[in-house]
């Protein structure tokens, strides 16, 4: 989420991985919500466009500020040094379950490995 992204999880993760000899192939992102849903608050929006640049602001589908935490993600993951993620699908339609949208109780899980 947000909060781990800019406290730094993702560079600190990466730096771990890369230290342990990890080769990065991909980063993946599962479903989450995407800008035209997620309105966020201007103080909290200007402190993350201050540090992770205007890139990280969206717009609603009502017109108001929004953060787009994909293009957060992508910046610090390129800042680590890490393969920027392709855009997952949004939480907020059906399919998906969504505390935010629908106070969905349910969460998504991803699990990956590789196989050699």
């Amino acid at each position: 989420g947000w909060k781990g992204a800019a406290a730094g999880i993702i560079e600190v993760a990466a730096e771990q991985l890369l230290g342990g000899g990890s080769n990065p192939v991909a980063t993946v992102v599962g479903p989450c919500i995407q800008p035209a849903a997620y309105e966020f608050g201007a103080a909290q929006l200007d402190r993350l466009t201050g540090r992770f640049g205007d890139t990280v602001e969206g717009v609603t589908n009502e017109g108001t500020r929004a953060l787009d935490l994909h293009r957060l993600i992508s910046v610090c993951c390129h800042n680590a040094g890490w393969p920027e993620p392709r855009r997952p699908a949004c939480t907020s339609g059906s399919g998906f379950f969504s505390h935010r949208t629908r106070r969905d109780l349910g969460r998504q899980a991803t699990v990956a490995w590789i196989e050699r």
